[in-house]
This record gives C-alpha cells, sequence and structure tokens, in this order.
C-alpha cells in the first residue's frame, strides 16, 4: 500500500497539471506572462511557446538567461519572480506559451493562451423615418456586423450579436441616449445618439418631404397651365389667319363686281379679260390707232386690282370706238 502512494506521488510530481489562462491583448501592446504559483528548486526555466518554440531560457546556477531568436529586444525577465514580458506584440505573437522548469523532474509552472487582437472599428448609428408613423427604425452597424431596431415613442428594442474571437455589436439604452457598441476583448468603440437629437431629426424629415410635396405640386399646376397657354395661343393664330383670308377673298370680289359692269357688258373673269381682244372699225377708218395686241400681252398686270383697273380703261377705249366708226358711217 505504501508502495503505491509513493509511486502516485512521484508521477504526480513528474507531470504538473497547470490550467490554462487565457489572455487578450491589443496589437502593439505589452503583455506580463506571471508564474503565480511558488516553484521548488530548479536548474533551468524555460519559456516556450506553442510547444516547441524557445522563447528564453534562464539558468538558476550562474543567473543568467538567454532570448532566443525572433524575440530580440522584445522580451524582459525578471530574476526574482520568474515573470515574462513581451513587447509590441504582433498577431504573430498569438498561441500557447508554458513555462517549465527542470532538476531531476521536468514541471510546467506556468500556462497561457495569448490572443492578440486588432482594435474595433468605430460603429455608425443611423435612424431611418418609417412613411406612416413617427416610428424610427434604427441600425447599429460596423464591418461585418449589423443590428436592426425599432424605436416607437421613447422606447427601442435592445438587442446584441456576437461573432467569433469575442466580437460584439450591441445596441442600448441608456436614459435619454441610445449606444450602438462595438466591442472585443481589447477595445470597444461607440456611437450614441440622444432622443432629442432623434426627433429633431424625425421633425426635420417630415418637413422635407412636406416642402418635397409641395414643389412637386406646384410645379404640375404651372406645366398644365403652360400647356393649355400654348394651346390656347395656337388656336387663336390659326383662327385669326383664318378670318384675314376671309376678309381678303370678299374684298376682292367685291371690288371686281363693282368694276366690270360696262354698259351691256361684264367681264366675270380676270381670264376672260386677257383672252378678249380689241375689235377693229367695221369701215377700217379711225382716227385713233388700235392698241397692239403685243403691248397689252406685254404689259399684263401684276395684281388683281391692278387688272381690275386696266379691264375698265380698255373697255371703255373699245366701245368709244366702236361709237366713232357708227357716227362716220
Amino acid at each position: 500500500m505504501a508502495m503505491m502512494v509513493l509511486l502516485f506521488f512521484v508521477l504526480f510530481s513528474l507531470v504538473s497539471i497547470t490550467v490554462s489562462s487565457d489572455l487578450f491583448k491589443l496589437i502593439g501592446s505589452s503583455v506580463e506572462l506571471e508564474i503565480l504559483n511558488t516553484i521548488p528548486e530548479f536548474e533551468e526555466l524555460t519559456w516556450v511557446f506553442n510547444g516547441s518554440t524557445n522563447v528564453l531560457k534562464y539558468y538558476n546556477e550562474t543567473k543568467k538567461s538567454k532570448q532566443y531568436s525572433g524575440y530580440g529586444g522584445r522580451v524582459e525577465f525578471n530574476e526574482e519572480t520568474y515573470n515574462l514580458t513581451l513587447k509590441n506584440l504582433q498577431k504573430t505573437d498569438s498561441g500557447p506559451y508554458e513555462a517549465k522548469t527542470s532538476s531531476d523532474m521536468v514541471r510546467v509552472v506556468a500556462k497561457y493562451r495569448l490572443s492578440v487582437l486588432d482594435s474595433v472599428k468605430s460603429p455608425v448609428l443611423t435612424p431611418q423615418l418609417s412613411s406612416d408613423s413617427c416610428n424610427i427604425t434604427l441600425t447599429c452597424r460596423s464591418h461585418d456586423l449589423s443590428i436592426n431596431s425599432i424605436c416607437c415613442n421613447k422606447t427601442c428594442e435592445e438587442k446584441e450579436v456576437t461573432s467569433p474571437g469575442g466580437v460584439v455589436l450591441s445596441l442600448s439604452v441608456n436614459g435619454s441616449a441610445i449606444i450602438c457598441n462595438h466591442s472585443n476583448p481589447v477595445s470597444w468603440k461607440t456611437d450614441v445618439l440622444e432622443m432629442g437629437e432623434l426627433k429633431q431629426r424625425c421633425a426635420e424629415t417630415r418637413s422635407t418631404e412636406a416642402h418635397g410635396l409641395g414643389f412637386y405640386l406646384l410645379a404640375g399646376i404651372v406645366f398644365i397651365i403652360l400647356i393649355a397657354f400654348i394651346a390656347i395661343f395656337f388656336y387663336w393664330r390659326k383662327s385669326r389667319g383664318s378670318m384675314q383670308c376671309d376678309t381678303v377673298y370678299a374684298e376682292v370680289e367685291n371690288c371686281t363686281a363693282a368694276t366690270l359692269p360696262i354698259g351691256q357688258e361684264t367681264i366675270s373673269t380676270v381670264y376672260s379679260f386677257v383672252e378678249k381682244k380689241p375689235q377693229p372699225p367695221s369701215n377700217g377708218q379711225s382716227n385713233q390707232t388700235p392698241v397692239p395686241e403685243t403691248e397689252i400681252t406685254h404689259n399684263k398686270p401684276e395684281t388683281i386690282y391692278a387688272t381690275v383697273s386696266q379691264h375698265s380703261n380698255t373697255v371703255i377705249q373699245a366701245e368709244l370706238h366702236e361709237a366713232t366708226s357708227d357716227v362716220r358711217n
């Protein structure tokens, strides 16, 4: 029985079970890996990364330490507490770390899992006014996470989402403030919107919508009036042109009717006047020289009024010529 207890004690001493602690640090910062428990006498103490990469080794007899490549200038070691400090952390420093002592046996005296994280991005809180009432939809967004919440009067839904790696996006209400928070274990940033500002945005949005509706309504009325005015203008011009043409034709007809009848003959058209030639005297004698046909033809009038006037004079001359011939006979 005594031999069994001794064997168990020896095995327990050879393998020390240490619970791993999780550490989260911001990129570019520093971390101190501590040995919290008292350790027995040892010859060497070694800090190891990822199970096989030596970071630092301390020799207890000479009180000297050795830093390994890849950590030059970024490592500090406390010879009294045996704590290890890593500076200017990078994402490649993330992983498991162990502190081991060795003499007649090997013991794990400290164990950590380090996560080096970036700072979170600033979130954006955006209100959107609904069309039917002053209910407002809030959108809290950052990176690849998003939350939608509805605010009715002064009450808003509080929501939260979490992504792998401990990144959290949440929307909450604290008094009169609506808070959109984006955080991870090493940093957090917020966007805050006051209830009063939310109401003001609601009123401004409604005012803008009302002004926009009034503008479009006024523009529509002006457009309709303009189209009606253009239609009336063209109709008036068309009617006026028709009346002027009727007046000209009436005046020409009246002038022709008053001038053409002479004696027993009436020339009804301008064409009959052009075709009619002066008649020579019956006895072949006359004191007047007949008007040559070529002269009448070449002096053809160019307007209706000139045609009527010349026609009247020509007819009168022809009748006087005929009357003189009759008297002589």
